[in-house]
């Protein structure tokens, strides 16, 4: 009984109750869909981390560190080549890696050069999708390279024209060399794009004076991320008395994303429900002093307190019960479809390359978070019927059922 008179109840005002359900459903889908958009956002950014920056593991040698030190190599060895032929292996290469000065006729600047192996390279990370000129590492006999477009810019040089790269050999002694630009990249990171040089391994091998087979980092793309711990440690037996990193150790701040976001969701929620249960406690209150008289006389033929209590908070679960899932299913529809086309941020995507976010975001949110924020809504409508119920139980009968 007490279920079907708090139904008919919250349908005396129409307009009010509609209002008030509305509000919840309008909430719900704004913290869903901001939600969901941040973690598109997050997951672009992790994407990159793992398939344009570091992969999902890397080896160094102890020595190597943030100066690069060119003298600190490793050799391949037989264990390499069948760590990398498993199954959970996705792809493996091997570079060298040294930091420098990149000069043109125009300008100069900091950089690291990157020795790859084209076709190795090719799997690893995503670098010939992202060429916008030239052509990827084609057969020609003088050294070349591959550089940024905010590099390319900042140098203003163009396709075919050569820059002037120096470093340190092995031995600690300056040596230079001039590099033909044969292709042109852009990735979602303008700071990598004016910093990272790509040429062929056997060329800067040369320049350093090391044999071929050796390397500065070896890299290792996972088929799953689920395997990262276990094959970290077989790679630590690969390469013993080496370094060797995950992605989340290399980039911690991307890490602390992921393990906060469920926090973030938690708080974001969180707000959007505490304003929406000031409008909920008003709406309830309103009822309950209109219907002062009502009350008092279900009071005097012998509805106990706990009745009138239940009463009121069923009415306010009601109206959570009818916005939360139109809200949520808008939510859905409009995830569904910004996840599918995306969302173009290109007005402002000088400010997220600069950070590497990609200018065009795909919102996306598990099916487990839909329901947190569904139950979250439920609560805190019982929470906010708390305080209008109690002033129904305030009310004396004597005094009700004489209120006009």
């Amino acid at each position: 009984m007490i279920l079907s008179i708090a139904w008919r109840n919250i349908w005396r005002n129409k307009t009010r109750s509609l209002l008030v359900a509305g509000s919840i459903a309008l909430g719900l889908w704004a913290g869903a869909f901001v939600m969901s958009f941040a973690w598109g956002l997050y997951q672009n950014n992790i994407h990159d981390v793992i398939y344009r920056q570091y992969s999902h593991l890397q080896v160094h040698h102890t020595s190597f560190g943030p100066d690069m030190d060119p003298a600190a190599l490793l050799e391949d060895n037989p264990h390499w080549q069948t760590f990398r032929m498993q199954p959970e292996v996705r792809s493996a290469t091997t570079r060298l890696m040294v930091g420098g000065m990149v000069r043109s006729g125009t300008g100069a600047g900091a950089c690291v050069l990157l020795g790859v192996v084209p076709f190795e390279e090719a799997k690893q990370t995503e670098l010939k999708s992202m060429l916008i000129q030239g052509r990827y590492f084609p057969k020609v006999k003088s050294p070349q390279v591959l550089i940024g477009e905010k590099l390319a810019h900042k140098l203003k040089v163009k396709l075919q024209q050569k820059i002037v790269v120096s470093f340190s050999d092995t031995g600690g002694n300056i040596t230079a060399s001039a590099l033909r630009i044969t292709g042109i990249y852009r990735s979602r990171n303008t700071a990598l794009d004016e910093r990272l040089l790509f040429t062929e391994k056997p060329m800067l091998a040369a320049m350093l004076g090391v044999d071929s087979n050796s390397f500065h980092q070896a890299v290792v793309l996972l088929q799953e991320d689920s395997n990262l711990e276990s094959l970290q440690a077989g790679l630590l037996r690969v390469f013993p008395g080496t370094l060797v990193q995950n992605w989340k150790q290399l980039s911690p701040e991307t890490d602390l994303i992921i393990s906060s976001f469920d926090l973030y969701m938690y708080i974001v929620i969180g707000i959007i429900l505490l304003a929406l249960s000031f409008g909920i406690v008003n709406t309830m209150l309103m009822a309950v002093l209109e219907r002062v008289r009502e009350i008092g006389v279900l009071q005097s033929v012998g509805m106990n307190k706990r009745r009138i209590f239940l009463m009121i908070m069923l009415e306010t679960v009601y109206l959570s019960l009818l916005g939360s899932p139109v809200g949520l299913f808008f939510a859905w529809l409009s995830i569904y479809y910004t996840g599918i086309y995306g969302i173009d941020l290109s007005k402002f995507s000088e400010g997220f390359t600069q950070y590497g976010f990609s200018a065009v975001v795909h919102p996306v949110l598990d099916t487990s978070r839909y329901y947190i924020i569904g139950l979250m809504s439920i609560i805190t409508a019982i929470l906010a019927s708390a305080y209008p119920a109690f002033r129904a139980l305030q009310l004396k009968p004597v005094d009700a059922v004489r209120k006009i």
